[in-house]
């Protein structure tokens, strides 16, 4: 017991505070992003059309479908990668799915997009939030989340670049919520036809705009996120 106290005292509790807020306000911004994508008709990033595809199949919610699909690979992270669970993890496993029941449904009925124009920006909108979103979480370092977890375990234990599991993450997560039904696969299996031919591009855009974005992101935000959160564990001598 006097382990696990001297662990925690051992963080600086501004520290982690400042971090939380930063994160709190990421998964805000990621639901967000996440229901633009939804609602703007033209595909989502990967593992979103997953998702989706999960929607298109049983109806649930987007937030519920979440919540089951956090609590299993929070699961697993427990059985298979423990060390990478982190206050931030949990915080996000909590409440990111009724977040985004809540916001996707504000979403669906105040910014209605019938225009391909309004359905472009809120894809585009979609976009870069959601890369701006990662980057804030990652700067934040409390911990990974459940989906970017798999790559970074996978390569622990193949050796292989984590840029092309991620690759592969991707690829897998788009092509298994296309054949659920997601909304990426609507016009090429002919699910519906009536569909805008650039259905489907949001995936694309998604796919290889997230990581530039992303990385542009942490670039701007690290340094001053980093001195406004100070270090977050105390030095050893102030933990005794």
């Amino acid at each position: 017991m006097s382990k696990l106290k001297n662990y925690i005292c051992s963080y600086n509790a501004g520290s982690v505070i400042k971090r939380l807020i930063v994160i709190l306000l990421s998964i805000v911004i990621m639901d967000f992003a996440i229901a633009c994508y939804f609602n703007c008709g033209l595909g989502s990033d990967p593992y979103s059309v997953f998702v989706d595809g999960e929607h298109y199949l049983t109806n649930l919610d987007y937030g519920d479908i979440t919540n089951i699909n956090n609590a299993v690979l929070f699961v697993l992270m427990l059985i298979f990668a423990r060390k990478y669970i982190h206050i931030g993890t949990v915080v996000s496993v909590g409440i990111s799915g009724f977040l985004l029941n809540v916001i996707n449904g504000w979403v669906r009925q105040n910014l209605i997009a019938d225009q391909l124009w309004e359905q472009c920006l809120m894809l585009a909108s979609g976009v870069v939030l959601f890369a701006i979103s990662v980057a804030m979480y990652i700067v934040a370092d409390m911990g990974m989340s459940t989906v970017a977890v798999i790559s970074v375990w996978l390569e622990e234990k193949t050796k292989i670049n984590i840029r092309w599991l991620r690759i592969g993450q991707d690829v897998f997560f788009t092509l298994l919520g296309m054949l659920l039904g997601g909304i990426a696969g609507h016009t090429i299996f002919s699910l519906n036809p009536d569909l805008h031919p650039l259905t489907g591009i949001g995936t694309v855009l998604g796919a290889f705009g997230t990581g530039p974005i992303m990385k542009w992101g942490i670039n701007v935000m690290i340094g001053p996120l980093q001195k406004w959160f100070g270090p977050l564990r105390k030095t050893a001598e102030k933990a005794k």
